[in-house]
């Protein structure tokens, strides 16, 4: 079958009959919802045991094909939505939402996000004063010590956000439509972009979207009942559920390695227990990061070897892999910081405190996008910003080159002015 899987804008005839699912997830969704294909993880040997990494429905109320992927549902993100009918576009937020409210304190997604992002802001200063340290001060091993800790709870939170994956497809949001009459409802660029359109074609142009402020009390329950969090669990054929599990593992074992570091746990004539205490933990949870973060990669990656360069979360689990790598180079180095008792042997600097530096700088920016991506469940893919800056200097170029035929005479200039600016906007909106 042949959907747009949301990542790039373009279509992908790799998705499998649904006939061939031998593991399937108990979602609750409308009786209109029909599930008409899905998509394997791209893990190779251990795919088969997973739950698909997408599942395409097909809604015959609306006519369009619902695109559900494990990472966006975990983290609470709307279906992506393609329509069969070519008349019909999707509409999308163009700016991202930054500013938490009240409500959004309720999402656990952007509580990890924030925890993170407050960790890995301790850890930069860990880093600053490793690299520059100041005599007579206790900053380094305390402001490792409370990044590990944020990244403690960040990570639990993060294990228990994979247990408690929501159950409901319908809870996401609800379909509406934009007409004419509605259109100065849409952002401006958006709005102008619909009616030249709706101008250039004389047809109405409907736009689909999700709306989550949607009334839930008017959504049918299906007979399903409220679901129950837990706290501790397993959730053994979700890959995102490894990958938050081997995160929280990980976590664990740097707690220990920070708790060791502070003042006066372990003196500077005991290296053997610095080794111990400090370098192993970090190491063995350096390891365990650099894990989580290539799971989380292949939870978005359609083939094991193909990067998803579209997809914000494939970007913070890159970033989180240039980080943990950065951990465990200067746990690695971090053996030589006092061998035998004897003070440092080499690459303190460059070795330890600078793979600190920025491995905490790469977790920052991975914590970021996961707060973006918390927050903004319906903002698209990042193929979809790449189409309209092109599509966009495409329109410059052919408004440039209409003006200089105006300039030698040719009134062909501003037809093909119009039909830039229609075609730029046109794609945009249908990306």
């Amino acid at each position: 079958m042949v959907v747009d899987d949301g990542n790039s804008g373009h279509h992908d005839d790799t998705f499998t009959h649904s006939n061939q699912l031998k593991y399937v997830p108990n979602y609750d969704h409308p009786p209109s919802w029909k599930l008409v294909g899905h998509r394997q993880h791209s893990i190779p040997f251990f795919h088969r045991c997973l739950h698909p990494q997408t599942l395409v429905y097909l809604d015959t109320d609306h006519n369009v094909y619902l695109i559900h992927r494990t990472r966006r549902h975990r983290k609470h993100r709307l279906l992506h939505i393609q329509p069969l009918d070519k008349k019909t576009h999707v509409y999308h937020p163009f700016f991202p939402h930054l500013i938490p409210n009240l409500a959004d304190t309720a999402n656990i997604s952007v509580l990890i996000a924030i925890f993170f992002i407050l960790g890995s802001i301790m850890w930069i200063v860990n880093g600053q004063y490793s690299m520059w340290p100041i005599s007579n001060t206790n900053v380094a091993s305390l402001t490792a010590f409370v990044g590990g800790s944020l990244f403690q709870i960040g990570g639990y939170m993060a294990f228990v956000e994979a247990l408690n994956e929501p159950t409901q497809l319908n809870a996401v949001g609800s379909l509406h439509s934009v007409d004419t009459a509605s259109l100065h409802k849409a952002p401006p660029h958006i709005g102008k972009a619909l009616e030249e359109r709706m101008h250039h074609d004389e047809d109405i142009i409907k736009a689909l979207y999700y709306n989550l402020s949607h009334d839930q009390d008017k959504e049918p329950s299906h007979g399903r009942k409220e679901q129950q969090w837990k706290w501790l669990g397993a959730e053994a054929r979700r890959l995102g559920y490894w990958g938050a599990l081997t995160q929280f593992i990980g976590t664990i074992f740097f707690t220990v390695a920070v708790i060791s570091g502070l003042p006066g746990v372990i003196s500077a004539d005991q290296w053997q227990l610095q080794q111990a205490l400090i370098w192993t933990p970090q190491t063995v949870g350096s390891v365990f990061f650099v894990i989580s973060s290539l799971l989380y990669m292949l939870e978005e990656q359609e083939e094991w070897w193909k990067m998803a360069w579209g997809r914000i979360a494939w970007h913070s689990g890159a970033w989180n892999l240039i980080g943990s790598i950065g951990f465990l180079l200067s746990a690695v180095f971090g053996y030589l910081a006092n061998w035998k008792g004897n003070g440092p042997v080499c690459c303190q600097f460059w070795g330890t405190a600078f793979n600190t530096y920025y491995g905490s700088w790469a977790f920052l920016v991975a914590s970021v996008l996961i707060y973006i991506e918390a927050m903004n469940p319906s903002l698209p893919s990042f193929g979809y910003y790449i189409q309209y800056i092109k599509d966009t200097i495409d329109g410059r170029r052919r408004r440039s080159r209409g003006q200089s035929k105006e300039k030698e005479g040719d009134g062909g200039g501003d037809r093909e002015t119009k039909g830039g600016t229609t075609t730029s906007y046109t794609k945009y909106i249908n990306t």
